[in-house]
């Protein structure tokens, strides 16, 4: 119902970074929102790091977004990545920007602006959190 229409293709987990493994043996991550604090249960899901893992995700998205509205990409763009992306992770400039606009066709422009950041907000089901090392990307449509 309504619930699974709002959630479709939205994250459902909360990215953090893991830090090391103390001499114990006990693994130091992220802390994570007051709201929503580390529990005894809890699912913790590693994630792959990876150049091409981020692009194909970034497309994947991208698509999905384009689909949801009959084919017409944004008419503008605000992204926040993070600093461990760019060149650091993909060995050149301006990459994740190049696979955007490749998805939504280079024959319209899409006006963007972007910042690189220490914690991007972004969606895990309804609700808006901190993450790290993601890219979040606010689309703007009329």
């Amino acid at each position: 119902g309504l619930a699974q229409a709002a959630l479709e293709g939205r994250p459902s987990s909360l990215v953090r970074p893991l830090h090391h493994f103390t001499d114990e043996g006990y693994l130091i991550a992220s802390p994570l929102p007051e709201a929503l604090p580390y529990a005894p249960g809890m699912k913790l899901q590693l994630q792959c790091h990876s150049s091409q893992h981020a692009l194909d995700e970034l497309r994947a998205r991208a698509e999905h977004d384009l689909a949801r509205h009959g084919g017409r990409p944004p008419d503008a763009m605000v992204m926040i990545s993070c600093g461990a992306r760019g060149v650091s992770l993909h060995g050149k400039e301006g990459v994740e920007s190049r696979v955007l606009q490749e998805t939504w066709g280079e024959e319209r422009v899409v006006p963007s602006i972007g910042v690189f950041a220490g914690g991007e907000m972004g969606p895990v089901g309804l609700k808006s959190y901190l993450h790290g090392y993601t890219t979040t990307c606010l689309l703007i449509r009329s």
